[in-house]
């Protein structure tokens, strides 16, 4: 993908990038949504923000923090981490459906990752159980069936790049949601701070 091709998000040392900071064995929320934000902003890690670009978030990286702020902390966070290190050291799990994308064309690499992607899951469902998966939009939708229902949670919500395209709020209430699966199984002071 890269020869010869510098039009391609993220640069090709951040692809894998989540699977370098947080193992499986440590993972207790996977998050599934879209493919690379198609800017110099978007890096690895969904909804992450580039580190070169820490000061002037993505769109979606922005949608997302408002969203957790109104849901989470009555309107007002002053710590989120547009880098998704947070989550990611309390063992959430944040994947693009497709780990790569030409730069400004959203999704043009989506078939080319779908199997690496199937087998992700398969590796997650084999050697883990008591998951939260929350799968966003279609493209996260796309993989419910590659998820063991019987051994896992699946909850499913609309992906933020849609309203964000329109200029509208994004009112995910997963996030709450999941900290209340995780309250009642596990107790309070498991909840992640997102």
């Amino acid at each position: 993908l890269y020869k010869n091709n510098d039009a391609i998000q993220p640069k090709k040392e951040e692809v894998f990038e989540v699977f370098k900071k947080l193992s499986w064995k440590d993972t207790r929320v996977v998050i599934l949504g879209e493919g690379p934000i198609a800017t110099p902003a978007g890096g690895g890690i969904l909804f992450g923000t580039n580190k070169r670009f820490i000061l002037a978030p993505s769109r979606v990286a922005v949608a997302v923090q408002g969203c957790i702020e109104r849901q989470i902390y009555n309107g007002l966070d002053f710590n989120f981490d547009y880098s998704m290190q947070n989550w990611l050291n309390q063992g959430v799990l944040p994947l693009h459906s497709s780990f790569t994308t030409e730069r400004m064309i959203t999704n043009s690499h989506t078939k080319i990752w779908r199997e690496f992607t199937r087998g992700v899951l398969k590796g997650i469902n084999n050697n883990r159980t008591g998951l939260i998966f929350l799968l966003l939009g279609e493209d996260g939708r796309y993989f419910k069936d590659f998820i063991d229902e019987k051994n896992n949670i699946i909850l499913e919500y609309h992906s933020p790049i849609h309203d964000v395209r329109k200029y509208r709020d994004w009112n995910c209430p997963m996030f709450s949601k999941i900290n209340s699966i995780i309250n009642k199984t596990n107790g309070k002071e498991f909840e992640i701070k997102w």
